[in-house]
């Protein structure tokens, strides 16, 4: 519809007594065919950017709540499961202080394994340096 309207624009400006050769009340010519032609097609080209930009920004909108939703499903899914091990855990007679006991026991056994291995380096460069 836009090229429609073009080219409608355009014979009905070549049906037109040819005004380029007037001047107008403040002294200045009117714009020549092709001038006005370049201009048109250049706001036509600027309208199509512009909506499609448009566009663009709805749909990276819609994807951003979808991803937002999604986190917020796996957020719940992750709060059950984490509930539903504290059940079985609790079922199996385990108590919360028992839990904590080894999730401390972890952390701890975790420092001691990183430690031991530095120490273990640290004791091998210093064979290499003193026999090597």
């Amino acid at each position: 519809t836009i090229a429609k309207e073009r080219e409608e624009l355009l014979r009905s400006r070549r049906s037109e007594p040819n005004l380029s050769r007037l001047s107008s009340s403040d002294g200045h010519q009117p714009l020549g065919d092709a001038a006005t032609v370049l201009m048109m097609d250049g706001l036509l080209h600027e309208q199509d950017v512009l909506v499609s930009s448009g566009s663009r920004l709805d749909d990276y909108i819609t994807i951003g709540r979808n991803a937002l939703t999604e986190l917020y499903e796996q957020r719940n899914i992750l709060k059950s499961t984490q509930r539903r091990m504290l059940d079985v855990a609790t079922t199996l007679g385990l108590s919360t202080t028992v839990i904590r006991y080894i999730e401390q026991r972890t952390q701890q056994d975790k420092w001691i394994l990183w430690g031991g291995m530095a120490v273990t380096v640290f004791l091998f460069w210093v064979i290499l340096r003193a026999f090597g």
